[in-house]
């Protein structure tokens, strides 16, 4: 609920310094202002991306469970029991999305760490529970739906690309990597943002990031910290990224 509170606080400031420009400049001027701000520059489609990694997911996940046991004990410990497949349907039909593959065997392996862990299960991200980050997407749509008609339409037009995303691997700050269920694989629905600098690394497949990740835990670019699963080096693994992922250009 914290992370939730930080997104829908900067999603606030946004909609405040909006509001200030309608108000002293008028909605002609802030008109023009959004429309300088295309959906495409808030939210990029995603560019042209590597191949899909041909290892299955569940290899992936078997291996990088390995390195938790036996090098990050407190994360492994941590992680809660899997979701069943009748209660991945039952979330999917109550919200109305569809996992991708990849993502469902992701909850099928584990459903997350509680918020009350302060774990980092990936590199230096928390690991959201599906029903916990569904929930979240919920409770913010519901505060949004509760903003005067004003402050929902410059919502719409600062943020409301975001309001679909579903948190998978994220910070406290709201930044990390997405499932967006409108987006199709080949179009980037598993994507890292960075909210402070608008970039973006998108992903044919969830794999493609647990390749990377494994990878670097076996090259020494991912190590263990204080939170759990740390980075070593950002430069090395931002080049690592790179390599399993596309960044859309700024």
């Amino acid at each position: 609920m914290r992370r939730l509170s930080i997104v829908v606080a900067t999603a606030i400031a946004i909609v405040a310094a909006a509001l200030v420009l309608w108000r002293t400049t008028g909605p002609a001027m802030l008109g023009q202002f959004v429309s300088v701000l295309s959906s495409d520059e808030l939210y990029p489609p995603a560019p042209t991306m590597p191949a899909t990694v041909p290892t299955p997911v569940e290899d992936l996940l078997a291996e990088y469970e390995a390195f938790l046991r036996s090098d990050c004990p407190t994360v492994f410990t941590a992680l809660q029991p899997g979701l069943s497949d009748a209660r991945i349907d039952e979330l999917e039909q109550s919200h109305g999305l569809k996992l991708t593959d990849d993502l469902r065997a992701l909850y099928k392996w584990h459903n997350g760490t509680p918020r009350s862990a302060n774990v980092d299960a990936f590199p230096n991200h928390e690991f959201i529970p599906f029903d916990v980050a569904l929930t979240n997407r919920t409770l913010h749509g519901q505060q949004v739906a509760a903003e005067s008609a004003q402050r929902q339409q410059v919502h719409a037009a600062f943020a409301g690309h975001r309001d679909d995303w579903v948190d998978v691997i994220v910070d406290l700050a709201g930044d990390g990597y997405f499932f967006d269920p409108g987006r199709s694989e080949s179009q980037g629905s598993f994507f890292f943002c960075f909210a402070e600098d608008g970039s973006y690394m998108f992903y044919p497949q969830f794999r493609n990031y647990l390749a990377a990740i494994v990878e670097g835990q076996k090259s020494g670019v991912f190590n263990v910290g204080a939170r759990g699963v740390d980075t070593s080096d950002f430069e090395k693994a931002h080049q690592l990224m790179r390599r399993f992922g596309a960044a859309a250009p700024r």
